[in-house]
C-alpha cells in the first residue's frame, strides 16, 4: 500500500478504470485504493509507475495552465499601459 500513499481521487479513479475495474461516482479514495489492491493481477511497481505518471501529467497540465494565464494577464497589462499612453492627459487646472 506504500505505493498508493499519494495521489488524488481522480488519479485512483483513472488507474482503477485503466485496470478494468468498474467504478462509480460515490467511491471514496480508500475504496479506490482497496479496489486496486484487490485486483487479482495487482503489481505494485506497475501501479506505482501509473500513479506517478498520472500525477506528473496532472502537474504538467496545471503548470501549463498557470503559464498561459500569466501570459494572458501580462498581455492585458501591456495593452492597458499602451492605451493609457495614447489617451490625452486631463488636468482640471488647464480647463479653468
Amino acid at each position: 500500500m506504500a505505493s498508493l500513499e499519494k495521489g488524488r481521487k481522480m488519479d485512483f479513479r483513472y488507474i482503477a478504470e485503466r485496470l478494468g475495474e468498474r467504478v462509480t461516482d460515490d467511491l471514496q479514495i480508500i475504496h479506490f485504493k482497496n479496489l486496486i489492491l484487490n485486483i487479482s493481477n495487482y503489481e505494485e511497481e506497475f501501479v506505482r509507475e501509473m500513479l506517478n505518471t498520472r500525477i506528473e501529467e496532472r502537474i504538467e497540465t496545471s503548470t501549463s495552465r498557470v503559464s498561459e494565464n500569466y501570459d494572458t494577464i501580462e498581455r492585458h497589462n501591456s495593452n492597458t499601459f499602451e492605451i493609457r499612453k495614447l489617451l490625452p492627459k486631463f488636468s482640471a487646472r488647464k480647463m479653468a
